[in-house]
C-alpha cells in the first residue's frame, strides 16, 4: 500500500478498505496554502476589478473615464464591500 501511494496508484476506495480492516477512521482534508482571509480578499479583488473595469469602459465611451488612482480606489472600495458581504458567488 505504501509503495502504491508513493507511485500515486492507490485509490481512496482502497484507503477506505484498509482503514476498515485496521478498525480505523480515514480522514482526509484540503488544507489552504494561504490564510483563508487572504484567499477571500484575492477573489473579492478579482471580482471588483472586473466590475470596475466594465463600468469604466462604459464611462470611457461617454468620455467620463476615471483616472488610474480613482480606479484603484474604487477597486479597493468594491473589494472591501465584497469581503464584508461575502456573496455566495465569491
Amino acid at each position: 500500500m505504501e509503495r502504491m501511494e508513493c507511485e500515486d496508484r492507490i485509490t481512496l476506495k482502497q484507503f477506505w478498505r484498509v482503514a476498515e480492516v485496521l478498525d480505523c477512521d480515514l480522514q482526509y482534508a484540503l488544507v489552504p496554502r494561504k490564510p483563508v482571509e487572504e484567499m477571500v480578499r484575492m477573489c473579492a479583488r478579482l471580482k471588483a476589478q472586473k466590475w470596475v473595469n466594465k463600468t469604466n469602459e462604459q464611462m470611457t465611451l461617454e468620455v467620463q473615464q476615471l483616472s488610474r488612482d480613482a480606479l484603484e480606489k474604487q477597486v479597493e472600495r468594491e473589494t472591501d464591500c465584497l469581503v464584508r458581504e461575502l456573496p455566495r458567488d465569491l
